[in-house]
């Protein structure tokens, strides 16, 4: 298994770096109400996971897995650094916050299939 350690951790970084820009975007536009910002978010992530793992050349379940894990820690990380400090733990019983994790983590799973002309055995 070739692991690209430091895919692992900037890909990371660019999923949660994606998410605040478009965030950001919908702040500036006066368009944070309501479910969007929460669609966003998971949006974003979820499509910056999946694109990270494709170009990574991720082409098995069991090469995946280290990928989504790291990833998932390193916006769990991020976000322990920036809100444990002003909301506490509350902040990580919303439900909106896990699915945007388990967006993250679901999104390069999605790489695997389909893969013409490539192996895509589970194991």
């Amino acid at each position: 298994m070739d692991m690209k350690f430091n895919g692992m951790w900037l890909w990371g970084i660019v999923v949660y770096s994606v998410a605040i820009f478009s965030s950001s975007l919908l702040i500036e536009f006066d368009l944070f109400d309501g479910a969007l910002p929460l669609l966003s978010d998971i949006f974003s992530m979820a499509v910056v996971s999946y694109a990270g793992s494709r170009l990574l050349d991720v082409r098995t379940l069991r090469a995946v897995v280290p990928y989504a894990l790291v990833w998932v820690g390193t916006v769990i990380g991020i976000d322990v650094l920036f809100h444990l400090p002003y909301e506490g733990l509350i902040f990580f019983a919303s439900g909106n916050i896990v699915a945007i994790y388990v967006g993250v983590f679901l999104a390069p799973f999605f790489a695997l299939y389909p893969h013409f002309g490539r192996s895509t055995s589970s194991l």
